[in-house]
């Protein structure tokens, strides 16, 4: 009898799954997630890419936004290779938080800095979102510099210092990665890039919206993740940092050969980007973008990070490579904590920068070009002891 009802009631838990599945397919269920399949394809080379002439919609708690990418898979007006004489140009490098998804277009850090340059300048965006350093290298040399840039501004979050060191991203999509010769010189690893396999949320709706619910409420999702620590890899790190536990290493207050590694090849590919640059006329800055725990004490200390995690060792390390590599270092920190006193620069469950977020940033970027000029005619940038800005 017991063997009966068990058997039934797996019968039906499968009719039900099933069931519920064709439901959500047929009304087209959407999951909660930024998801890349939505606005990217495929790549060789990058690992992924804009799909060109994409119209989409980004559906987050805190936010909705609708999305057009143009011709070459970036958002906005469509701008040609060739430089008109007479004209500045900026190239923008960076992830998710440089493409922007999070507002409309003309509040993006990007088109607010175009708008205060003026008619003589134009700025370029070449974020994507989910790269790393080492994508946005790739990116500098087969996009950025066809624009004959005057400055390159990369724009840095901590998570991109783990995922230099990694294949894959999330665990499931594969990536381009480098290889750090004892030479010093890098060796691009891993392409052309594998094709990625759908995710478990991508295949099936039915489980994608459980994980949906489950995220979203605090009590399940600690049910959920009961077991696995803090620093299991696969969980998600507290709102106010985003990314995952294995990336969040990088905050770690020892010296470990894994740390090493990872900030050796973003020190390779920073003096690389930096060389490249300038050997093609232009000036490169590498823009900090910190967490929100590292701006916040309170939250920082309200997340549950251990003692040998400190929220300034991001930034210290980072300082140091580009004093060493003599690379501007703009360093935001002391400008958003006091900026945060005025309202959020990020949302409440999403690292991504609100449209005040990426106004202070434009603020700062067009402090640094009004201080060192933007044209061919700019005398040599060094990073100085104290980061630009702090």
């Amino acid at each position: 009898m017991f063997f009966r009802r068990a058997l039934l009631l797996l019968f039906s838990l499968i009719v039900a799954t099933v069931l519920g599945e064709i439901v959500l397919r047929t009304f087209g269920y959407r999951d909660g997630r930024a998801n890349l399949n939505a606005f990217a394809q495929y790549d060789p080379l990058l690992g992924w890419r804009i799909k060109p002439n994409t119209h989409t919609t980004i559906r987050e708690p805190d936010y909705s936004t609708v999305l057009d990418y143009g011709p070459k898979g970036l958002r906005g007006k469509d701008i040609p290779y060739i430089k008109p004489v007479g004209v500045s140009r900026a190239v923008i490098l960076g992830d998710s938080m440089v493409d922007g998804y999070s507002v409309p277009l003309e509040d993006r850090v990007s088109e607010v800095l175009a708008t205060r340059l003026g008619s003589g300048a134009q700025v370029v965006n070449l974020g994507v979102s989910g790269y790393s350093t080492d994508q946005e290298l790739l990116m500098l040399e087969s996009q950025g510099l066809k624009y004959q840039p005057d400055l390159v501004v990369l724009f840095l979050y901590y998570n991109d210092i783990w995922m230099n060191g990694e294949r894959l991203l999330a665990r499931a999509t594969y990536k381009p990665f480098f290889k750090l010769e004892a030479s010093g010189n890098l060796t691009l690893m891993g392409v052309p890039v594998p094709r990625p396999s759908p995710a478990l949320e991508d295949r099936f709706k039915f489980y994608a919206l459980i994980r949906d619910n489950i995220k979203r409420r605090a009590s399940l999702y600690k049910m959920a993740t009961l077991g696995h620590g803090w620093a299991s890899a696969s969980l998600p790190m507290p709102g106010g940092a985003g990314g995952t536990a294995d990336q969040f290493r990088v905050y770690q207050k020892e010296d470990k050969p894994e740390l090493r590694r990872v900030w050796a090849i973003t020190r390779a590919l920073l003096k690389r980007m930096n060389t490249e640059t300038q050997e093609h006329g232009g000036h490169f800055l590498v823009f900090y973008a910190p967490s929100r725990v590292e701006l916040s004490p309170e939250e920082w200390s309200q997340s549950n990070i251990p003692d040998t995690y400190a929220a300034d060792v991001v930034l210290r390390h980072l300082t140091e490579i580009c004093n060493a590599e003599g690379i501007p270092l703009l360093d935001p920190t002391e400008r958003f904590r006091e900026a945060r006193k005025n309202g959020p620069l990020s949302y409440a469950h999403d690292v991504h920068w609100t449209k005040a977020g990426h106004r202070v940033a434009a603020d700062l970027l067009m402090e640094y070009i009004e201080k060192n000029g933007l044209g061919k005619n700019v005398p040599q940038m060094r990073a100085q002891n104290n980061p630009i800005g702090k």
